[in-house]
């Protein structure tokens, strides 16, 4: 029988989905011994090696989740079952790709990684009728796997309802349970206003509880030294002690100088105990 599986939707694109997936895994491995991890419908993807050094195309946050969490116990194989890349809906409209193959993967990637599993997480795309015009959209998705779902949206009161009622309807459709909401993104000053008002809302209207109010923190949106300097793939000159702080465009300049001067300046600048 199939584990329980937890489904994290959203109203539309760049809510938090990824950011609250993450604090799910986290929290679950606390409680289970073994979590596993897919998303059934991907778009951006990358290349990877699988566990016998064959390289497949997974979603992106696939990757975040298994080499972040160590998530040994699910194979790379099962955790992408569809991807949407450039042309695939000409495809599948001009039934290149069929329905079938499509749903048969999903199941089949569930059943695998539930087999080895205590419990499973998955996440959707986009808002939850991604994927409806290749017919997987976030809700047919998630009933195929039995899941429950926990719906993010943006903060707010009466425009975060009106799109949670939106998409909670289309799951309601597929006969999916929305079992929880995260608000994500709410401004520092609302967030108890927030969370007394759309708490009362949700418990009065659907039946369930508001899980989580994440104020929205600017910092939040800048990288760290840390991780700039990982995706220039440099090496820090100075400030290494400054790499957990996090700097937006307002800390940042572009040097147009030539790389002999800018190294002996930035050697200038340096602190006696940055030598």
């Amino acid at each position: 029988m199939p584990q329980p599986t937890i489904f994290v939707a959203a109203t539309r694109q760049h809510v938090g989905k990824t950011t609250v997936s993450l604090a799910l895994m986290s929290g679950l491995q606390k409680r289970f011994n073994k979590v596993g991890f897919l998303k059934p419908v991907g778009q951006q993807h990358l290349p990877v090696r699988d566990e016998s050094g064959n390289q497949l195309r997974v979603d992106k946050d696939v990757q975040v989740m298994k080499e972040y969490f160590k998530l040994d116990h699910v194979p790379y194989s099962a955790m992408s079952p569809v991807i949407i890349p450039s042309g695939y809906t000409a495809r599948y409209i001009d039934g290149e790709v069929s329905n079938e193959a499509q749903c048969a993967a999903i199941r089949r990637a569930h059943e695998t990684i539930s087999s080895g599993s205590d419990v499973v997480l998955a996440e959707g795309t986009g808002h939850v009728g991604v994927g409806s015009v290749v017919e997987v959209s976030n809700a047919r998705a998630a009933a195929m796997m039995g899941a429950e779902v926990v719906l993010v949206a943006n903060g707010g009161i009466g425009k975060a309802f009106d799109e949670l009622e939106m998409n909670r309807m289309m799951f309601a459709h597929e006969g999916v349970r929305v079992r929880g909401v995260v608000l994500n993104k709410v401004r520092p000053d609302k967030v108890e206003y927030v969370r007394s008002k759309m708490g009362r809302l949700l418990e009065q209207r659907w039946g369930v509880p508001l899980l989580g109010v994440v104020p929205e923190l600017s910092y939040l949106s800048k990288p760290t030294l840390a991780e700039l300097e990982r995706a220039l793939d440099g090496d820090l000159l100075a400030g290494h002690r400054c790499r957990s702080l996090h700097y937006g465009v307002e800390n940042s300049f572009l040097v147009t100088t030539g790389l002999r001067r800018f190294l002996r300046r930035a050697f200038e600048q340096r602190s006696p105990s940055e030598w």
